[in-house]
Parts: C-alpha cells; structure tokens; sequence
C-alpha cells in the first residue's frame, strides 16, 4: 500500500542519514522486522474496533457507553503504538554512536513537529 511504501521510504532515508556500518545494518533490520510485526498487530486490532463501532451506524439507537467504551478501547491501541514507537527508538538510539544519537533525536524532533503542524488545516500566514 502507499502507506507501507512512505513508511520504508522515511525508514531508508533515515537509515541513510545515520549512515549504518554493516553490523549495525544487521542490528536495525531484526530490530525493525520485529517492530513493524508488533504495529501491524495492533493496527489490525484497531482495524477490528472500529469494524465494530461503525457496524452500529446502521441502529437507530446507538449508546453512548458503547461509544465511549468502543473508542477507549481504540485510544489503548493507539497508546500501544505510541509506546512501541518510543521503545523502538530507543533500541534504534542504542546501537547508535554520539553522531548518529544526535542525528536521530533531531530526525524524530522534526517528524513530531511537522505531525503537530499536519493537525492544523489552516496554515498561519
């Protein structure tokens, strides 16, 4: 899919700002398949919830504990993304030199800060 083509798009050039040596290649590769295996797990669970929530669009009557239990439900796998991301990082920043730690808390600082700006439909002029 697209996604999946920007996601190892961004994850190569990123590997190729660090300029990797080849054991530490090695080392981000098993560190990346796991990692990829873990988000593709949880994105399906997400994809599962709101299969469910949106099944009810049909009802007339819809409760809102459903709602707000279905869409909790949604926010604790978004949580596990995010925190699979933080530690995956940090594994990345590991089998990193000084260099290259300064490299990717710059890279990971401006990819939040361009996601933050990308919620703001309305560019400030």
């Amino acid at each position: 899919s697209k996604k999946d083509h920007k996601n190892r798009k961004s994850q190569f050039s990123m590997i190729k700002a660090l300029d990797f040596d080849e054991k530490q290649m090695q080392k981000f590769d098993s560190l990346k398949t796991i990692h990829f295996d873990k988000v593709k797990s949880i994105s399906k669970e997400i994809g599962n919830l709101k299969e469910v929530m949106y099944s009810k669009m049909p009802d007339r009557e819809v409760p809102p504990s459903f709602l707000d239990s279905i869409t909790d439900l949604i926010a604790l796998e978004e949580k596990k993304i995010d925190l699979e991301m933080f530690r995956h990082f940090q594994s990345v920043r590991e089998i990193c030199n000084e260099e290259q730690k300064e490299k990717l808390s710059k890279m990971i600082n401006d990819a939040i800060k361009r996601r933050g700006r990308r919620g703001n439909s309305k560019k400030k002029e």
